[in-house]
């Protein structure tokens, strides 16, 4: 194990929350956001059947997409960060980060730790726009001040039968919808329109175009048909 840099303090202005927030990096955090155009989330409920969205968004060529990421939050207290040799060890066994492919860098620090996590991913990919979809928990995405969220508009009564199909809820009242809809409505009131994006996954089915151009024009791009390739 390396040893680790000495924190430093930032004080941040995210244009994103329009807050001035203090948060401990260490000192490789700061290049490592230069080198890297901030990340985009799509923020969903379980069930809420995007994965071919993911995948459109993955065929353009300046946009790759991760798939669920939430062992990046999913540690996170409510104030500062996880001890990182437990995390560490907990991410040994999660098998959705064993199949990422990412590394674990022992030299940072766990802010720094899981925006490198990104980094790789364009390292790999060698496209400049990163993404990735959270199913919960939005409100620890505090990480990245200033990411652009997508989330996706759909009726409550298709994810429930989805999880009834799971065996997930016996009911069509599907609780994860309803919680994911208080997260958002939360984010939404601190959250500045510039950084958000609401796409319904009705638009996207009847004019898939239309809807994918007002997304990669949220994201400072072009639609390009080559997203439409992703069969």
């Amino acid at each position: 194990m390396g040893v680790r840099p000495a924190p430093i303090s930032h004080n941040l202005i995210s244009p994103c929350v329009g807050t001035r927030t203090q948060i401990i990096f260490s000192t490789v955090l700061p290049m490592v956001y230069l080198d890297l155009k901030r990340p985009v989330f799509l923020v969903v409920a379980e069930r809420f059947g995007i994965k071919v969205l993911r995948l459109m968004l993955d065929h353009h060529p300046a946009i790759a997409w991760r798939n669920e990421f939430e062992y990046a939050i999913d540690m996170l207290p409510a104030h500062g960060w996880p001890e990182l040799q437990k995390y560490y060890d907990w991410l040994a066994t999660h098998h959705i980060f064993q199949a990422s492919g990412a590394e674990i860098n022992e030299t940072l620090d766990y802010p720094s730790l899981v925006n490198d996590f990104f980094v790789q991913h364009r390292e790999r990919t060698g496209k400049p726009i990163i993404g990735a979809k959270v199913n919960r928990r939005f409100e620890r995405l505090r990480i990245w001040l200033d990411a652009l969220s997508i989330r996706i508009l759909r009726d409550s009564r298709d994810v429930a039968c989805s999880e009834i199909g799971m065996g997930w809820t016996g009911n069509p009242w599907s609780e994860r919808w309803i919680e994911s809809e208080r997260l958002w409505e939360h984010l939404t009131k601190v959250m500045s329109v510039e950084c958000r994006v609401e796409i319904s996954s009705k638009n996207l089915l009847v004019s898939p175009k239309e809807e994918l151009t007002r997304i990669c024009e949220f994201l400072g791009l072009s639609y390009t048909s080559k997203m439409m390739n992703y069969v």
